[in-house]
């Protein structure tokens, strides 16, 4: 999307426990696309922490250097029970990280029983450190995708909210520069984050998410995301290879898989 731009063909998939690695190939590179969320299960502070990781490594396939851009976008849909509701979105300041922000307007936390719901209070963050060279907008997704696609700078910030979420799809935007990319893989990572605020009603008792356990809040947590997240890359690695190894062991690789 925009359809008229071809796909980048796709030649491999590998999913993991904490790790889905996608493999791109196309135009004189690589791209390898990791989501990753640090789910360790002897770790509950990590575990609880409403965070996944998107990395991007690209590479030439070739002699010659690539100039490379990432574009990414998400809908403010993910923060509404349906698309009428209205949603607010703002820039957030936090440390030398590029943030933006979006949430329903009305905040009905923990309001509506039943199944067939999705979340509509709390608020979606997506995170750039300053090493990644991120530009970021909030505005129509068809308005930031067409304009990347076109080879132009992101639009300015949208002021006109609260709106539907389905109402020109409000979409938090950024755009990863690699720069020249060349034999050694160039790498860009977003920080995505749900911050529900209370996470349960327990006895008439609304109850914090655990990860708040200590008192924080969404900038400590998307800070200490950017902190840790070579760290907890190492850990996921070693904990896929470990858990993988003992499936195959007990039933082979199928089994594992």
């Amino acid at each position: 999307d925009p359809a008229d731009v071809p796909a980048l063909p796709q030649v491999g998939l590998t999913v993991l426990p904490t790790r889905t690695i996608y493999e791109f190939r196309g135009a004189g590179v690589q791209v390898t696309l990791t989501f990753m969320t640090p789910m360790l299960p002897d770790d509950l502070d990590i575990l609880s922490r409403p965070v996944t990781y998107l990395t991007w490594d690209v590479r030439a396939l070739d002699v010659k250097p690539h100039a490379v851009q990432v574009y990414y976008d998400h809908s403010a849909e993910l923060t509404v029970d349906v698309p009428d509701q209205a949603v607010v979105w703002s820039r957030e300041k936090i440390g030398e990280m590029t943030v933006l922000r979006q949430g329903s307007k009305d905040q009905p936390i923990l309001a509506k029983p039943g199944d067939n719901r999705r979340i509509d209070w709390g608020y979606m963050y997506v995170a750039a450190t300053a090493e990644a060279a991120a530009k970021g907008a909030l505005a129509s997704g068809k308005v930031t995708r067409g304009a990347f696609a076109a080879g132009k700078a992101l639009p300015a910030d949208d002021t006109r909210m609260p709106r539907p979420a389905m109402d020109e799809d409000p979409a938090a935007a950024m755009v990863l520069d690699l720069g020249k990319v060349g034999a050694a893989a160039v790498s860009r990572t977003l920080i995505l984050a749900y911050d529900d605020i209370y996470a349960i009603e327990y006895f008439q008792t609304r109850l914090r998410p655990y990860w708040r356990r200590g008192g924080m809040e969404a900038a400590d947590l998307l800070k200490k995301s950017a902190e840790e997240f070579e760290a907890l890359a190492k850990r996921c690695r070693a904990f896929d290879e470990e858990l993988m190894a003992d499936f195959t062991k007990a039933g082979g690789e199928k089994y594992a898989r």
